[in-house]
Formats: C-alpha cells, sequence, structure tokens
C-alpha cells in the first residue's frame, strides 16, 4: 500500500538537465532515486493514539475521518498505549521519539524491528530501550484490542484519494529530480513524503542518518518528509527541507576539515558563537537559502525568522549573503557543475562576512557526484575524500 503514489526520480532528471544545458547534463551521475505518496499505517495508529489524547487538529478534509476515529476507539481512550503516548507528549517532545522510533520496525500488527543492530536515537541507553520496548508491547496489543488492522482496511479507498489528492499538488513536479539537478549531485535516496491525516508532529527522519563518519559504507538513503494535507496551496512547502541534508550535512562536514584548523580560523568569531549555541547554525542558514532559491520566489528578500534580535539579525544577514552568491551560481554552471564544486565560493561568505578586506582562505575539495561518495570506505576506487 506505501507504494500507491510513486516516482522515479530518473524519469525526469534527464529532461531537466537537457532543458538546463549540456554542461548541467554532463554534471549528474545517473541517478536511482525515489520518491513516493502515501498514508502510513504506523503514522495512522499514532495519528489514532493522538486523536484519544484529545490534541487532534481540525482539516475540513479530515474532520469526518477523525469523528469515525474518535467513535470507533474511544472505548479505549484508558488504554496503556494511550496513556503511555500522553505522558511522553505532554514531555514537549515524545511525539517525535515515538516518530522516528516506528521507522525501525514493521507496519502493525507486528511493528517487528527492521534491524536488529539498529540505533534508535532518543532510545540508546538501557532504561530507552526498555521505555520503548514496553510502550511496543503496549501499542500491539492496542492494534489487536481495539481492531486496528480492520478500521484501517475499510478506509482503504479514503487513504488512496488522499494519497492522490496530495500527488496533485506536485503538478508534474519531480521534487527530488529537481533538487538533484539544481545540485548537480545524485543523492541515491528513497524519499517517502508521508501523508499525515491524524499525526500532528511536522517530522522528517533520514536512515541512515548522512553524517560521516556514522554512515560510512552508506548505499542509499532512506528520507521520511511528512507534508501538509492536500489543501496546502504550494506543493513545495516542506518537501526539500530534508533530503537537502543528504548533501549539506557531509559536505559541510568534510568542508570543516579542509578548510581551516579551526571553525573560528574560517567562519570567524560571530559564527562560531552561533555554532556553539546551535551547531548546525551555519548549515541551516545555507538550507534556507537554497530552499528559498528551490521556490523560485524573490530573491531580493530572504524569509521572515524568529528568535531574539541577535539571532535573528544574524540569520537574515547571512541567509541574504548566501542567497546572492546562490544566484552567482546559477549564472556560472558551466564553470562549476555541482554545488559541492562551488562550495569554497559559496562558503567563503563566511570569511568575507566575519574578517573584511582579507581574502578568503582557498581550499580544495576533490571531487564528488553523488551523495554516496561522501561515505565510500576508505580506499575505495575513485573516492578521493579524505577519511576522518
Amino acid at each position: 500500500r506505501r507504494m500507491a503514489v510513486a516516482m522515479n526520480a530518473t524519469r525526469l532528471v534527464f529532461l531537466l538537465l537537457l532543458l538546463a544545458g549540456p554542461e548541467r547534463a554532463a554534471a549528474v551521475a545517473a541517478s536511482s532515486s525515489t520518491y513516493t505518496i502515501a498514508v502510513d499505517p504506523r503514522f495512522e495508529l499514532l495519528g489514532v493514539l493522538y486523536e484519544l489524547t484529545g490534541r487532534g487538529r481540525s482539516d475540513r478534509s479530515t474532520d469526518a475521518y477523525r469523528a469515525e476515529v474518535r467513535k470507533r476507539f474511544s472505548a479505549f481512550r484508558s488504554h496503556p498505549a494511550v496513556l503511555s503516548f500522553e505522558r511522553v507528549v505532554s514531555s514537549g517532545n515524545g511525539e517525535s521519539l515515538f516518530a522516528t522510533a516506528v521507522l525501525f520496525h514493521s507496519d502493525p500488527p507486528e511493528l517487528a524491528l527492521l534491524d536488529e543492530g539498529a540505533d534508535i536515537p532518543g532510545f540508546r541507553t538501557p532504561a530507552g530501550r526498555e521505555e520503548l520496548s514496553a510502550f511496543l508491547g503496549e501499542l500491539r496489543d492496542f492494534v489487536r484490542a481495539s481492531g486496528f488492522q480492520e478500521f484501517y482496511r475499510e478506509h482503504a479507498v479514503f487513504y488512496r484519494d488522499m494519497e492522490k489528492a496530495t500527488a496533485k499538488t506536485f503538478a508534474g513536479h519531480d521534487p527530488v529530480a529537481e533538487l538533484e539537478s539544481y545540485l548537480g549531485i545524485a543523492l541515491d535516496s528513497r524519499v517517502h513524503y508521508l501523508v499525515p491525516l491524524l499525526f500532528q508532529d511536522r517530522h522528517n527522519f533520514i536512515t541512515p542518518y548522512p553524517l560521516p563518519p556514522f554512515a560510512l559504507g552508506a548505499k542509499r538513503f532512506e528520507v521520511y518528509t511528512m507534508l501538509a494535507l492536500p489543501g496546502a496551496k504550494d506543493f513545495s512547502v516542506g518537501v526539500w527541507d530534508e533530503v537537502l541534508y543528504v548533501f549539506i550535512d557531509p559536505a559541510f562536514f568534510y568542508f570543516d576539515k579542509a578548510a581551516a584548523s579551526s571553525p573560528e580560523a574560517f567562519y570567524g568569531p560571530e559564527i562560531a558563537r552561533c555554532r556553539a549555541v546551535a551547531p548546525d547554525c551555519a548549515k541551516d542558514f545555507l538550507g534556507e537559502a537554497l530552499i528559498y532559491h528551490l521556490r523560485g520566489k524573490n530573491r531580493a528578500k530572504v524569509p521572515e525568522v524568529r528568535g531574539n534580535e541577535e539571532s535573528v539579525r544574524l540569520r537574515k544577514r547571512y541567509t541574504a549573503a548566501l542567497s546572492e552568491r546562490l544566484d552567482e551560481y546559477e549564472r556560472r554552471r558551466a564553470e562549476f557543475p555541482t554545488l559541492w564544486d562551488f562550495f569554497p565560493r559559496l562558503l567563503a561568505i563566511f570569511p568575507e562576512q566575519a574578517f573584511p578586506g582579507k581574502p578568503a582562505p582557498e581550499v580544495k575539495l576533490p571531487p564528488v557526484k553523488r551523495s554516496t561518495d561522501f561515505f565510500a570506505p576508505a580506499g575505495a576506487q575513485g573516492n578521493a575524500i579524505v577519511r576522518p
């Protein structure tokens, strides 16, 4: 069922590349990236628990469905699975932890661990593993006692209609192919766009997480992104926010190793302070600028941001500067077939702003054509990345 609406990124990537020009077409390695759009039974199950806690959201496209859920499952309001879920949701981020955990397990009713060696974030300690095991036991019992599987099967046509409605908002776009075309890098990813009808948390996750050295040897990345409901007017909201980091995380990791002896020496004291508090701040500035470009908005402006005065000022200034430098990347694709090729010029924004009047340090990078090049085992043929 989860493959109800699917696209292979290679269908459009060559057309996009040919339209973009021969130099760009030569830059991207053949990609096997795919995406699917689906209602996921694991998240519908968590969504039922969400509804039973009284925290469900109202939306015209799902209100009748929500009413059915409340009627069908109200007798199980005090089931241990609901009470456990309510307790962790009340703690602030429990739903994110459980949302991550179910991705490592099969569909209900089994909810079996897919990889015995899995390192599940948030549940790495013995106490955490025991808590997760107890919750999964309660969840399996809820599925059996409540008749969740029968309910899910009864709504198969509704789920299919919601998948189709969501796919329609893509309006012929292949977001994964478009991203690969812009980066010039094959992402080697299977992107799962989830349509959460009841689950509240807009949850994104990648497995294995693409940060060296933890994912060395990875051949493919599974990327999970929860979309807005089909009523959203702009298909592009959220579609690149997670899969983009299949490139950004390893690129920053290896760029930092090549750029300078310390982050402050390259990025300057202002960004060093930012990264001390929020280690991903420089990545996120670039991520915001890239998403803004991919969405084709007015690049003279940058998205509104929130936070304290200093963080807002910093974010606006660097996002605007990076966005302007991305305009240059787009003009010079013949010289820079991939964003990785352009990375030294792009990230030179940071030392240019930190040390006015001084030339940015020269940074030389080995060639990378696909995301898995960052994760090939040390000494692999054709791999020039210097391993940590």
